[in-house]
């Protein structure tokens, strides 16, 4: 049985961040009634000229009572929950940074699903978590989701915690619990902490850029593609995905320098991009690429946007954002 998103009310935690606010976008111009989780401190700036038809909530994914209060007032039909912490995500010696991952990622999602069970809503149908294919850690061949997670850092440990409580738990809900571990996202309103908007914004500055040769990539996909995906698990019939995790990604590898090439070429500026040999301190992912096959089978997904044409689109919208993350 399809679900409709229109006059579906949809709860989106971290709806402020990149991923979330392009989900939001999404999820008005489809007529949902939107719902938005959101910590006291968090801008407004990437869904500003929707806040009159977006009704926000504030609290924090640690504070589980903040989090049953707006639960029980909206009674969703569909949860995302996308909030999250990425100061971890290095493979540093930071005892604060893993503290984070854990509180947020981890007990965090603990504390939604454990919210969104409390409610006791019996609309609720399905609740949407995004994981990463960070959780896989260093692997040659291609991510599939039956394999041994690996991870290489707080985020990633975090999340795959996450994760299998998930799995443990789904027995106890009535509601379908489902995982997607996405590849890199990027696209136009991504913060410049992250890669591609880091590259875009030095290229665009006239600075140069350093980028490593080799074999190192990560499967890079745009934050279009993945809300298609978040879109299409809402619309589905929930229970063949009571448990599961599916990897949403491109199943491509593409080479870091390769990327910041497609960027240089884009930009005009291919002198900038400085291409190193030598090894990156403390890196260790070498190659990411992911299986989407059962992405595919379960919810009829596939990616539509090549790395090119993602590429362009964030360069042709993308502004600098400066201090806005």
């Amino acid at each position: 049985m399809m679900n409709s998103v229109a006059n579906s009310v949809a709860l989106v935690t971290g709806a402020t961040g990149f991923l979330g606010a392009a989900l939001t976008h999404r999820l008005v111009a489809m007529g949902a009634e939107v719902h938005a989780f959101l910590r006291d401190l968090s801008s407004l700036w990437r869904i500003e000229e929707m806040t009159g038809r977006v009704k926000v909530w504030r609290g924090d994914v640690k504070n589980r009572a903040s989090l049953e209060a707006c639960m029980r007032a909206v009674k969703p039909e569909v949860i995302f929950h996308l909030a999250g912490e990425t100061a971890g995500r290095q493979a540093l010696d930071d005892w604060a940074a893993d503290d984070d991952s854990i509180a947020t990622n981890f007990l965090g999602a603990v504390n939604a699903v454990r919210a969104a069970h409390a409610s006791g809503t019996s609309r609720l149908r399905l609740f949407v978590r995004a994981g990463g294919l960070a959780e896989y850690g260093a692997c040659p061949n291609l991510l599939r989701e039956s394999q041994r997670e690996r991870p290489l850092t707080a985020y990633a440990a975090s999340q795959t915690a996450a994760t299998h409580w998930c799995q443990m738990v789904q027995s106890r809900l009535s509601f379908a619990l489902v995982t997607l571990r996405l590849g890199l996202t990027y696209g136009p309103q991504q913060s410049p902490d992250f890669f591609i908007p880091a590259l875009i914004d030095a290229l665009r500055r006239d600075e140069f850029f350093d980028v490593r040769a080799g074999a190192r990539g990560r499967d890079f996909i745009f934050v279009d593609d993945v809300v298609d995906a978040l879109i299409a698990a809402a619309t589905i019939n929930s229970d063949p995905l009571r448990g599961t995790v599916l990897n949403v990604a491109s199943g491509r590898n593409s080479r870091l320098e390769e990327v910041a090439a497609l960027v240089g070429e884009s930009l005009q500026r291919p002198h900038l991009v400085r291409v190193a040999t030598a090894p990156t301190a403390g890196e260790s992912v070498e190659v990411m690429r992911a299986d989407i096959t059962a992405s595919n089978r379960l919810l009829g997904w596939r990616p539509s946007t090549p790395l090119r044409e993602g590429l362009e689109r964030t360069i042709a919208q993308r502004t600098l954002l400066g201090g806005k993350k």
